[in-house]
């Protein structure tokens, strides 16, 4: 792969592994859904009969 790209006249740039930790947005979502979880309504039970 990288003598192909280097044949073009590209260069490969590597990256670190991805980990969710690093990513701002990752920590919002987490935030948003666990509040989201702590305000949602209680499931409903199964009604008795059905």
């Amino acid at each position: 792969m990288r003598q192909a790209v280097e044949a073009v006249g590209a260069c490969m740039v590597y990256l670190l592994t991805y980990n969710p930790d690093f990513n701002p947005i990752e920590m919002w979502w987490a935030d948003l859904k666990r509040q989201l979880r702590r305000i949602a309504p209680a499931p409903l039970r199964a009604r008795p009969g059905r």
